[in-house]
């Protein structure tokens, strides 16, 4: 599964030396053997972007005949480095920012990613491991006779008093509590608090549920309570937190307050195994991995004949019924970028018929438990100009496939990341797909355990509220290492390496070679080069590191009811030889 969102595609060759320029988008491709590359505008159509050398006459009529608009630029041909869509640009107004990311130190350079952002953002800077998962909460105090005061975000005052008083941090959404987890609080201070948590009922009625006391000093201490248990969803479950002065005069400094689940057994994990040679012809190396990685479900390639066919039947359930007998869940993992298009659906539904057919006429212990989808539409040549398009194009197909499985096997949909706070994705593509029978597994693919907890909240916190299976996908294979530059917004009139020119269908980003001035566009000079290297996107095959963070994250992701678990890509490279 590749990770990086595929802007542009192909490097641009040098051609005869010209002191001017001309790229034109075309409705159609260019004549056989020229240079061009196709990509997708915003309202999905394709579009072919060429590049020559200053027009001859007959170049001209050319492009007038493939329907095209296009812009000259006064530099050769031969110091434009790279083209390619400028992507989806959010907001009224233009990012000061843009970082491109990929090959970038080769001659010609590939781009993988644009990225837009504020000057002042990192593009890669890391988070830390998430201990104040709680730190967002509002903090309100409470009680009569004035007996508290906030110092700060984290620390407030106790005066003496009868009243009962102190201070509630309070949350927009209940908490993930079906399952045992404790509410961990590291203070310092002085005084005997008690500490209580509410649901939106106990909050209206001021009646919350009691955890018990501890006595703050000097030094930060952490102190450890036993959540009970509640029912989630979307309007139950615990909302706030109350600390209760004591009688007598009390201060209290909070340095953090985090859920952390009650200590369980490790949890199984899934993986992918790409190559159907290792079940059909190695699968007790397969069964070794499998107990090896405490695997409870495998995701496999399964082919289907043009006639709508499984093929290798009998291997096939001679494989799952070994699977079966291990417990051990069996998944046919299919999809392609342009499955999302017209043309390709005839094709996907014939794989998806071919599925249910097997399992209708299986024996129980002989059956896949599922189909799971891995359409990655963001590999699509110009997806980044076209965000809406392609979430409802990814939409229509899911829904076809569910009603094609009709029921009668679960589905899996793979997702991305970025996918789950993404302003064109979020839950305006998660809403419509909570369907019945159907999961989530997001390729969650970084190293960072922050980053990687905080990837996972926004598809936890849906599955959660929608009753939906969520699966943590973590990369263990081989990715090569990449560059990132990053391009501020500079005035007209300077000399810039990279311009927005923004006044076609499409707009386009033109990589030169070295700075030019008055270019037809919005200029863009080069501020910071940086290494990204693949370390921050894969463990490599360092399995005590994936083993330590994996087991980590199992337990910080228990504590939402909807989460299955974590499912690992690239074992079988560095564990069964393959590629």
């Amino acid at each position: 599964m590749k990770l990086l969102l595929a802007i542009l595609l192909c490097p641009v060759p040098v051609m005869a030396q010209s002191d001017t320029s001309h790229i034109a988008i075309c409705e159609r491709p260019g004549t056989e053997g020229a240079w061009d590359a196709s990509f997708f505008t915003s309202q999905g159509v394709p579009r072919w972007l060429e590049i020559d050398a200053v027009m001859t006459s007959n170049e001209r009529e050319s492009i007038a005949r493939k329907a095209c608009e296009g812009v000259e630029l006064p530099v050769a041909r031969e110091r434009i480095a790279w083209v390619g869509p400028a992507g989806t640009i959010l907001g009224e107004t233009l990012p000061d920012a843009v970082t491109l990311q990929g090959d970038l130190e080769r001659n010609p350079p590939t781009v993988s990613e644009v990225i837009w952002h504020g000057v002042d953002e990192d593009a890669s800077a890391p988070d830390e491991w998430p201990r104040r998962p709680l730190a967002h909460l509002e903090r309100v105090t409470f009680g009569g006779e004035e007996r508290v005061s906030l110092g700060s975000e984290t620390r407030f005052e106790c005066r003496p008093g009868e009243a009962t008083a102190g201070l509630l941090l309070r949350d927009e959404r209940p908490w993930p509590s079906s399952r045992p987890q404790r509410l961990e609080v590291t203070a310092s201070g002085a005084g005997r608090f008690e500490i209580a948590v509410s649901d939106r009922q106990g909050l209206a009625r001021e009646a919350p549920v009691s955890l018990g006391t501890f006595e703050a000093g000097k030094l930060p201490q952490r102190f450890s309570f036993t959540l009970p248990s509640h029912a989630t969803g979307l309007e139950s479950g615990w909302v706030g937190v109350s600390l209760v002065c004591p009688p007598g005069r009390a201060h209290l400094e909070l340095h953090d307050i985090v859920l952390s689940p009650e200590a369980s057994t490790p949890r199984p994990r899934s993986a992918w195994v790409w190559s159907p040679q290792v079940w059909q012809d190695a699968a007790e190396d397969l069964w070794a991995l499998v107990d090896r990685q405490r695997l409870d479900e495998l995701f496999i390639s399964v082919p289907v004949t043009l006639e709508g066919d499984v093929a290798e039947r009998e291997r096939l359930t001679q494989f799952i019924t070994q699977a079966t007998t291990r417990g051990v869940a069996v998944w046919p993992v299919i999809g392609d970028p342009r499955d999302v298009l017209s043309s390709s659906l005839p094709a996907l539904i014939n794989r998806l018929e071919a599925y249910r057919s097997y399992n209708a006429s299986a024996d129980e212990h002989a059956r896949l438990a599922g189909v799971q989808l891995d359409i990655e539409p963001y590999l699509l040549p110009g997806f980044a100009t076209a965000m809406a398009h392609w979430r409802e194009r990814y939409i229509e197909t899911i829904q076809t496939a569910h009603k094609v499985l009709d029921g009668q096997l679960a589905l899996d949909l793979v997702m991305p990341v970025w996918w789950g706070d993404h302003a064109d994705w979020g839950e305006a593509l998660l809403d419509p797909l909570a369907m019945a029978n159907l999961s989530i597994t997001v390729m969650n693919y970084r190293t960072d355990p922050g980053q990687l907890y905080r990837g996972a909240v926004p598809f936890l916190e849906w599955g959660r509220d929608h009753g939906i299976p969520i699966r943590m996908a973590l990369e263990t294979g081989t990715l090569p290492d990449e560059n990132r530059h990053t391009f501020k917004q500079a005035d007209k009139g300077e000399r810039a390496a990279l311009w927005l020119v923004d006044d076609l269908e499409t707009p386009l980003l033109v990589w030169l070679n070295s700075p030019e001035r008055d270019l037809p566009g919005q200029p863009f000079t080069l501020i910071r080069r940086e290494a990204f290297p693949a370390s921050r996107l894969t463990f490599g095959g360092d399995q005590a590191r994936l083993n330590e963070v994996a087991d980590q994250l199992s337990e910080a992701w228990s504590v939402w009811p909807t989460f299955e678990g974590i499912a690992l890509h690239g074992l079988d490279e560095h564990n069964l030889g393959v590629e």
